[in-house]
């Protein structure tokens, strides 16, 4: 019996405890198992002892749960649905632990008498109670808790607003530098621990420390002794380095600024330039159309016919011209039947001196024609006399030819009806 239970213990437990609302019951419901096995040994099969302790502290288990559900109820408790007002929030928390770290900063400060005295009274001591126990006067007591309270509260708000961290900037610097002794560490730790920005501080000082050393090699130049009044040689030749290169990037420096002003006026200027042309091509087209409207008609027209395929010249004066020629034809039949025939070589010169007549006509207006006829023009006068210049009435050409008629040889018929 005392080989099993060591053997199987462990395993149930764990039964127990699957089937019980806590710990407590489950060992409840261990030992009720146990008692049965002690009063029921002698009739079990040893082989299957396990199997028969797993089922009765089970059983038990579920029994000890069933009693305990009828004491505290059937329905379980959310406890994580109800507030608890005795415990404090994790804001509560942090802000508590701010004002006892800033407490413990502004007390160390105070005066020994005035410290003991506070202490002894927010322990409840009354005033009476902590001259008994520490021998001082009432004034005394009085005095320490007025002085004590005045300069706690005034450290505790410069450590609110900063004054404290101005005070402790040279003792920072001084650790910094290693120069600070034990007592200004231990004074400044527990700033230190509370103050996030006087860590900061001391983090950029140390990293402004490293940067500095890697450029000025302050420390060597200082190490080493001037010779007499003036400075040493090391001192002059890193003075003179200097100097040369301020004055170098002081010439890089005008030299880029002059370069980039002279960019600047140069893009005005080929700006301006641009608006120039502009304005100038614009002019231009503007003159070359008022020109070009003050043209005489005929040069215009001459334009204007140029532009347009016009083949329709010798169309509109063969017309004319033999309208003409019908009309003198009529004017000399009707002399001829007034007058005697005369001789046949007449007459054919007369038909022959009227086709002359009829074909320089034709020929000059052929010749006005091509004088007329479309020549080769550029786009730009095309564009020009299509949209700017209004086309007038084309003028007939056969006008000139016309005019020119009377020119030709003397009548040989004469009369009232002679051209």
């Amino acid at each position: 019996m005392l080989r099993t239970v060591a053997t199987h213990a462990d395993a149930l437990l764990r039964t127990a405890r699957r089937h019980s609302l806590c710990a407590d019951d489950a060992q409840d419901a261990y030992q009720r198992g146990l008692e049965i096995f002690m009063r029921r040994a002698d009739s079990l099969d040893p082989a299957a002892l396990p199997g028969w302790l797993h089922v009765v502290i089970k059983h038990e288990a579920m029994a000890v749960r069933r009693g305990r559900l009828d004491i505290v109820g059937h329905e379980e408790v959310d406890l994580d649905r109800h507030e608890a007002a005795d415990i404090a929030s994790p804001e509560d928390r942090v802000l508590r632990d701010d004002r006892v770290a800033r407490t413990a900063e502004a007390r160390q400060r105070l005066k020994p008498q005035e410290l003991r005295a506070m202490w002894l009274k927010a322990m409840g001591s009354s005033y009476q109670e902590i001259c008994d126990e520490t021998g001082w006067t009432y004034t005394k007591v009085n005095r320490c808790l007025t002085e004590g309270r005045r300069a706690f509260l005034a450290r505790y708000a410069g450590i609110e607003a900063g004054e404290e961290c101005a005070r402790w900037q040279s003792v920072l610097s001084a650790m910094v530098d290693g120069e600070a002794s034990a007592a200004q560490l231990a004074e400044l730790r527990p700033h230190l621990r509370n103050c996030r920005g006087c860590r900061a501080t001391v983090r950029e000082l140390h990293q402004s420390a490293a940067q500095l050393r890697a450029v000025l090699p302050v420390g060597a130049v200082a190490a080493l002794p001037a010779a007499g009044d003036g400075p040493s040689l090391l001192v002059r030749c890193w003075e003179s380095l200097v100097g040369a290169l301020q004055g170098r990037a002081t010439a890089v420096a005008v030299r880029a600024q002059d370069a980039l002003e002279a960019g600047s006026t140069a893009k005005l200027g080929a700006v301006a330039a641009s608006a120039a042309a502009v304005a100038g091509g614009g002019t231009m087209a503007a003159k070359a159309v008022h020109e070009r409207a003050d043209r005489p008609p005929e040069r215009t027209a001459a334009h204007v016919r140029r532009a347009a395929p016009v083949p329709t010249t010798p169309i509109s004066t063969r017309p004319a011209a033999s309208e003409r020629a019908a009309i003198v034809l009529a004017r000399r039949a009707t002399a001829a039947a007034a007058q005697p025939k005369p001789p046949a070589r007449k007459r054919h010169s007369s038909s022959r001196t009227a086709s002359g007549e009829f074909a320089r006509t034709s020929t000059q207006s052929r010749q006005v024609a091509r004088e007329f006829a479309p020549t080769t023009t550029t786009a730009a006068s095309r564009e020009f006399s299509a949209t700017q210049t209004p086309a007038p009435a084309p003028a007939p050409p056969s006008r000139p030819a016309t005019t020119r008629a009377p020119s030709s040889p003397t009548p040989l018929n004469g009369g009232e009806f002679d051209p």
